[in-house]
């Protein structure tokens, strides 16, 4: 269902005190309308958002409302998601279903056809359901039945101040970064989409019916959307670089999209702060969507989860990217803050992973289980935090064939030079990620990786050869795992 309707006066007002940076409390709040024995749920999504933020121990994050939620719930420490990128990622976490099922480039349930998403379980057990923004990838990704309500995307009209690209020009698939900087006043993409979730709660929601509302947010995925404010607040001389070990293993052209590209500092350090800008935008609007649960009264009784659908380098080997299975880009943000639970700033360090959700918002909501879910609920750690968590955590992706031979045209100093198999079209790739250790197994030539993450724990030291025991065993872990995947 689209929405056309102009908002109501008392929205126009809330909203526009909320923009101005006045206190919502400051506003008389209505008072609900009608309660439900089920809680809410508002499952934020932020494209890209990798674990830079100060409530993960990043010191130059400016990140206060994140933080804030990480301070009232509980943080995940190790949270993986199934998936290099969107799709995947957002097929596996809104099925409960592993990528080894849902696949990882196919339209929306090609694969399984029959098989439930989140909005339509919780649609069909009696809950209003709102997809706001990007919750699925694209229109072929959806699934029909899930939303009782999606807006149409507001287009953004904005004079910005500037655009400022800076690029690996070695190749046509070159890294790319590229900032928008929105004069005040203009509202950027995310913004109309916190607009669109203060409308939802002024005059679309049903008295009495419990919701979902899946609100995804651009930030910050390129381009980076910002104020110019979000940039002011990180000095560019304080960005952090990453800083590879001596004994950093050799460049695997198998692994990453995009070649090597390591400009100079400067650039680094920009590239850096344009990111962190783009998560301190994403963060305003964080705290905006939370303000307006209380405004109307709501937050008591609201699940509030923040995600990144995949992770993202920052110049880890040379990649501004995302489009692998290293620590960066698997190991993501999950911070759950829901009142009623214990363990109010506390951490759980126990190994979850993103398809983990559906069964514990299934749980939460107090709604039936669907069978043949992959994961698992995750609730007993948000009841205790220090209890353990999974085994093992998997993630899977594929690279085609050009991107390696692009790799290995801009191979830099000391990298892996491997021979191409002439039949080879592209490079499956598989990994299993364990309390301690990380197993990485190429599917197209003999390449495998081991690092121990306890110790390194962006992966830069492959001790394959000095554990080929415990290799071996991981090996076989994981492709049991993915026996009879979609991946070929």
């Amino acid at each position: 269902m689209m929405i056309h309707a102009l908002p109501c006066l008392r929205f126009l007002l809330g909203f526009s005190l909320l923009v101005a940076g006045i206190p919502l409390h400051a506003v008389q709040p209505p008072s609900p309308s009608g309660a439900s024995s089920h809680p809410n749920v508002l499952l934020i999504i932020a494209d890209d958002l990798n674990r830079e933020l100060g409530c993960y121990g990043a010191k130059e994050a400016r990140t206060p409302h994140l933080d804030r939620l990480a301070e009232e719930g509980v943080r995940f420490e190790r949270a993986y998601g199934q998936g290099a990128v969107c799709t995947p990622s957002r097929k596996s976490f809104l099925t409960g279903l592993s990528t080894r099922t849902v696949g990882l480039h196919n339209f929306y349930h090609r694969e399984n056809p029959d098989a439930t998403s989140l909005g339509r379980h919780f649609r069909e057990n009696g809950y209003q359901t709102i997809a706001i923004g990007k919750v699925e990838h694209t229109p072929e990704h959806q699934d029909p039945k899930a939303w009782d309500l999606r807006p149409e995307p507001r287009p953004v009209k904005a004079r910005l101040k500037f655009k400022e690209e800076q690029s690996d020009t070695r190749s046509s698939k070159g890294a790319r970064i590229l900032t928008q900087v929105f004069q005040d006043g203009d509202l950027t993409t995310d913004a109309t989409r916190t607009a669109q979730f203060a409308e939802f709660l002024d005059r679309q929601r049903e008295p009495g019916k419990p919701f979902l509302a899946a609100l995804g947010f651009h930030s910050p995925h390129e381009p980076h959307q910002v104020y110019q404010r979000h940039l002011d607040a990180h000095a560019v001389e304080r960005m952090p670089l990453d800083q590879a070990p001596a004994k950093a293993s050799p460049f695997n052209p198998l692994a990453f999209q995009f070649p090597c590209w390591m400009p100079e500092e400067s650039v680094q350090r920009k590239n850096v702060q344009s990111y962190y800008a783009a998560v301190s935008a994403v963060d305003e609007e964080v705290g905006k969507a939370v303000a307006l649960l209380e405004k109307y009264q709501l937050r008591e009784n609201t699940i509030v989860i923040v995600i990144g659908d995949n992770g993202y380098h920052l110049g880890y080997r040379g990649q501004w990217a995302k489009h692998d299975v290293y620590p960066e880009v698997a190991q993501l943000p999950l911070i759950v803050c829901y009142p009623p639970l214990a363990g109010k700033g506390r951490v759980a360090r126990g190994l979850v992973e993103l398809v983990d959700l559906f069964p514990t918002l299934t749980e939460l909501a107090g709604i039936p289980m669907p069978e043949k879910r992959d994961g698992r609920s995750f609730v007993p750690q948000l009841r205790d935090p220090g209890l353990p968590g999974k085994e093992a955590g998997y993630i899977e992706w594929i690279l085609p064939r050009a991107s390696v031979e692009e790799n290995l045209k801009w191979l830099p100093e000391g990298g892996l030079s491997l021979p191409l198999p002439a039949e080879m079209k592209n490079s499956p790739v598989s990994a299993i990620y364990t309390e301690d250790w990380l197993y990485v197994e190429y599917r197209a030539m003999p390449v495998r990786e081991l690092y121990r993450i306890s110790g390194d724990p962006k992966a830069y030291v492959n001790v394959v050869e000095q554990f080929p025991e415990l290799a071996l065993a991981l090996s076989t872990k994981l492709r049991a795992y993915f026996a009879g995947s979609v991946v070929k």
